[in-house]
């Protein structure tokens, strides 16, 4: 077993690497009133309102956007930070940003509607619905399927980014691209300008490996094969975004200002890359297969997709789909490790009392990171926007962070049968270092008289470490005095039981959120058996 506390110095020491600013210095612009909010809504717009920022710093995030949907209404819109660093402008929920790799599902929605229809079939050879070109795995396995696409298995490698290019550079559009990719295939994996792997990389069927390229085939599918021979932008305006009243969103022919509505264009999010705390700003790229990531939105516009597919296919009187279609996608199709594969969409497993989820992550290197997705269990959807692409690591963590902290709230919700009590995460935070700077005293024996004669002492080093203007954010003197207060028991010395007991069911604040805390505090570790499983 191991010690659940390093020394307190040490501790504080590592907290002031990951803190950057004050929350003064990050705008806000919150969306929902409170006012037409539940009373248990209400506390967690309060309680994500105040968590956010912290996250933000801890990641170095300089824009955020996020809408929460609970039981078919959006119960918190927000923009935190700036959409241009450079200039300053604040993020808002009205800021538009490009959805990368979120697109895929609408793409795949689309086509599954077509098969809804009779006009495309899951399982019959598409290169039946192909004039232009055709698709030759020559690794074998036989015909790539729909299917195939929908689920990441027609062999074809992975190519990030689909082919990016500056926008002041001409570019082919989706068929002449597709055309030239299938035909001349050697030459067209563009990952590392076709040195790192070829394009073909498994036989139809065998391996799981995320293409942007099947994809765009899905989306160039929908486009040719759609009754009312409309191109893929009309049809998705006229078949998902109109139905669902997503009147923010387009998804142009190619991402740029010629083809974007000059509205959306002029609202976007721009974009920058992150290594470590070091923020560079970027450039606009030009992905050449669109489908696979090319849709323009706002937060609160994107979260109504899957709205609309925890309520099986309607929302607000607009319908997409029937259930059984909006199953299908939902079904787990095969294991992919660390989670299940549907039709494109990821689906999280039913485990450890965390609820099902569809999600999918999207972003590119021009700067931007996104997920959304929904627990039909919880009735609840969310969207988030982030204008930083971590290169070195910890990609998309700061958005997991956050649906972290909206489960754990629903959750200790749930057990309490009320909202939980509001407290600050400066509050939270102070909590915790003083039940490791009890518990640190404790394991070596100094006596409770000794820390008590001190204490004042040490709220005051506590307020001058913490107080000042980097770090105010965290220091809570009175969330100190209360963990001072959890940590010693009523009468007598701290013992190991005591400890125990406290760390099992006695704390002020929630397990998880203990947890994340002091993680971020530098902890690991535990003594007490179980704690940490």
């Amino acid at each position: 077993m191991r010690k659940l506390i390093i020394a307190l110095s040490g501790l504080a020491s590592l907290a002031t690497a990951a803190i950057a600013q004050p929350t003064s210095d990050i705008p806000l612009s919150v969306a929902t009133p409170t006012a037409s909010l539940s009373e248990g809504e209400a506390a967690l717009a309060r309680a994500l309102t105040d968590y956010i920022p912290h996250v933000m710093r801890q990641h170095s995030t300089p824009g955020l956007a996020i809408a929460v949907s609970q039981d078919r209404r959006i119960i918190y819109d927000a923009g935190f930070g700036y959409k241009d660093i450079q200039s300053r402008a604040p993020m808002t929920a009205d800021t538009t940003f490009f959805t990368g790799s979120m697109a895929k599902t609408v793409v795949a929605f689309a086509a599954m509607q077509l098969v809804e229809e009779g006009v495309l079939e899951l399982d019959v050879p598409v290169n039946q619905y192909l004039t232009a070109f055709q698709i030759e795995n020559p690794l074998g396995g036989g015909d790539v399927t729909l299917r195939h696409l929908l689920t990441h298995q027609t062999g074809l490698s992975t190519n990030p980014g689909g082919g990016l290019f500056p926008a002041e550079q001409p570019v082919p559009l989706l068929e002449e691209h597709l055309t030239n990719s299938y035909e001349n295939a050697p030459e067209f994996n563009l990952l590392y300008h076709g040195t790192l792997s070829p394009t073909w990389g498994a036989p139809v069927g065998e391996k799981w490996q995320y293409s942007n390229r099947g994809t765009a085939t899905i989306g160039y599918l929908v486009e040719i094969m759609n009754p009312d021979g409309l191109s893929l932008e009309a049809y998705l305006d006229q078949k998902v975004f109109g139905p669902l009243s997503m009147n923010d969103t387009q998804h142009p022919v190619l991402i740029t200002e010629e083809y974007t509505r000059a509205d959306l264009w002029e609202r976007r999010s721009l974009g920058n890359t992150r290594v470590g705390q070091f923020l560079f700003g970027d450039s606009h790229k030009i992905g050449l297969e669109a489908p696979a990531g090319g849709i323009i939105t706002t937060v609160s516009d994107f979260v109504r997709l899957p709205m609309a597919f925890i309520e099986g296919g309607t929302l607000d009187g607009g319908t997409i789909a029937a259930p059984e279609t909006i199953e299908a996608m939902l079904t787990p199709a095969f294991d992919v490790g660390d989670y299940d594969q549907g039709l494109m969409w990821k689906l999280d497993r039913d485990e450890n009392d965390h609820p099902f989820r569809f999600w999918h992550p999207g972003g590119a290197p021009n700067g931007h990171t996104n997920v959304f997705g929904g627990w039909p269990a919880l009735g609840m959807a969310t969207v988030m926007h982030t204008n930083s692409w971590p290169i070195s690591s910890g990609r998309y963590e700061d958005m997991y962070q956050i649906e972290d902290f909206i489960l754990r709230w629903k959750a200790e919700e749930q057990e309490l049968g009320h909202p939980p009590e509001f407290r600050s995460w400066a509050w939270k935070t102070s909590y915790v270092l003083a039940l490791l700077s009890v518990e640190a005293e404790a394991s070596v024996g100094t006596p409770r008289s000794h820390f008590e004669e001190y204490l004042d002492t040490r709220i005051t080093l506590g307020s001058v470490r913490y107080g000042h203007p980097s770090m105010s954010n965290l220091w809570d003197e009175n969330g100190f005095r209360a963990g001072v207060t959890d940590a010693f028991p009523a009468t007598g010395e701290v013992t190991m039981s005591h400890i125990e007991n406290l760390a099992n069911g006695g704390l002020a604040i929630s397990k998880g959120d203990f947890l994340e805390i002091y993680a971020n505090l530098g902890g690991a570790g535990s003594m007490i058996p179980n704690f940490w499983e």
